[in-house]
């Protein structure tokens, strides 16, 4: 079972990445697992967290979003999020095809369709109690 204890928010800005970082990781309280709104975020914050002498996914996993062909080459590559860009397309489509028939889009009817590609960030840390 996951439990979201806490969000930290920042700026797009390397510093105030580094400052949030540091601010989730206490060594008496680690996170079992950070989940970051991007690739390239978490690409950051992997090397972080490996400089800093954890290891992931064995102290903590990291998952984000987009899917960037770069997630799959790191070590240890990225769990990512992503939406396929057929996906997007067909989304898209559709709502134009609403908007050429004058008809407006019902919420419930947006493709929000994602795939989750688990990779090696991924994994129970050690520290992890049930």
């Amino acid at each position: 079972m996951c439990t979201l204890i806490g969000q930290i928010h920042g700026d797009y800005e390397k510093s105030s990445l580094i400052s949030v970082i540091e601010k989730i990781f206490v060594p008496q309280k680690l996170p079992t697992a950070l989940f970051c709104y991007s690739d390239e975020v978490a690409i950051e914050v992997m090397s972080w967290i490996m400089k800093h002498g954890y290891r992931i996914p064995e102290d903590v996993s990291v998952v984000s979003f987009d899917g960037i062909p770069f997630a799959e080459r790191i070590t240890p590559s990225l769990s990512t999020i992503s939406q396929p860009v057929e996906y997007q397309a067909k989304s898209i489509i559709n709502g134009m095809l609403y908007l050429q028939d004058g008809a407006e889009r019902p919420c419930d009817e947006k493709e929000n369709e994602y795939l989750l590609q688990i990779r090696d960030s991924v994994g129970i840390p050690g520290h992890y109690e049930k």
